[in-house]
C-alpha cells in the first residue's frame, strides 16, 4: 500500500504528487472534474487513509494552500 500521508493544495495537486492519473480516469470516468477535493482524494485512497480539510483558525493558517491531511488510519 502507498502511503499518501501529506499536505495538498487540491485533488490535481493530490493526483500529480502521486501519479494517480489513470486511477483517476477509471474511477471518475474520463473528462472527469474536481467536485469535491476531500471526497474524491478519499475515494482514491480508501478506507486506509483520513482525509480532511484544516479548518483555519488564525490568519496565518487562512493563507494556506495546503489545506488538505491525509493521514494513514492506525
Amino acid at each position: 500500500m502507498s502511503n499518501y500521508s501529506g499536505k495538498y493544495g487540491s485533488i490535481h495537486d493530490f493526483i500529480e504528487q502521486h501519479k494517480l492519473e489513470e486511477k483517476a480516469k477509471q474511477l471518475f470516468g474520463e473528462g472527469w472534474e474536481a467536485e469535491n477535493d476531500i471526497e474524491q482524494i478519499q475515494q482514491l485512497v480508501g478506507e486506509g487513509f483520513n482525509v480532511q480539510a484544516i479548518e483555519p483558525t488564525t490568519e496565518r493558517e487562512k493563507r494556506i494552500d495546503d489545506y488538505i491531511i491525509v493521514n494513514k488510519r492506525a
